[in-house]
């Protein structure tokens, strides 16, 4: 672990300071363990030409970046900087006209994974991964049930956004099941604007409905 921080470092630091063009990873690839190796043996270095899910790696990167740096001041800064806090958003409107709202904190991530199948860009995964779903709840103080919007909402963005193409889904038309990867295009724009999935940006798209309405009135 130690070893494949000094790496990260170094490739961290080339990719800053140098006047490169570009920078060989091997030193990092040989110090990283092969995600395809069972018994997880430090010997084996990742071999780059065998293909891994992208979020597996991640993952076990920062577990890794992690571990030296425990009982250090360093230890959570390096997630703060990728964490992204959110919210458990519920929103209902009962049988007389009132609104119900409530946000319940949601355990931070590092990564955003979206479901990428049938959209052709990462905008429209978006919008399916943060429209939500309705469920039936009963709200504190209420007797009965009703229909409720369940989505989640985030709460404060990181300073750098990882997010992941969810590639990968079963296929249970063989015996057994395998996996099969979904190589379909998916396009996405040079700035990406994530304040519409965000507190602070639904407070503004209700504020704007509620004008429209009152103005067409």
């Amino acid at each position: 672990s130690a070893s494949v921080l000094y790496q990260f470092q170094r490739l961290m630091s080339y990719l800053r300071g140098s006047e490169k063009r570009s920078y060989n990873p091997r030193s990092f690839c040989n110090s990283f363990p092969d995600l395809g190796n069972a018994e997880n043996n430090l010997d084996v270095p990742t071999d780059v030409y065998t293909q891994h899910d992208a979020t597996e790696f991640v993952t076990k990167l920062f577990e890794m970046l992690k571990g030296p740096l425990i009982g250090t001041k360093y230890a959570d800064k390096l997630f703060d900087m990728f964490n992204i806090q959110m919210f458990d958003e519920k929103t209902a409107t009962t049988s007389n006209g009132e609104k119900k709202q409530s946000f319940t904190d949601a355990d931070p991530l590092q990564i955003l994974r979206l479901d990428i199948k049938g959209h052709t860009n990462i905008v429209r995964a978006l919008d399916e991964n943060f429209r939500g779903t309705e469920v039936t709840f009963r709200w504190d103080g209420d007797t009965e049930s009703i229909a409720t919007m369940k989505r989640p909402t985030i709460k404060k963005l990181p300073n750098t956004l990882i997010i992941a193409l969810n590639r990968f889904e079963t296929d249970y038309s063989q015996e057994p099941a395998v996996p099969r990867k979904i190589n379909d295009k998916v396009a996405f724009p040079h700035e990406l604007n994530m304040n519409p999935y965000t507190v602070h940006g639904r407070e503004k798209a209700e504020e704007e409905k509620r004008l429209r309405k009152e103005q067409a009135a």
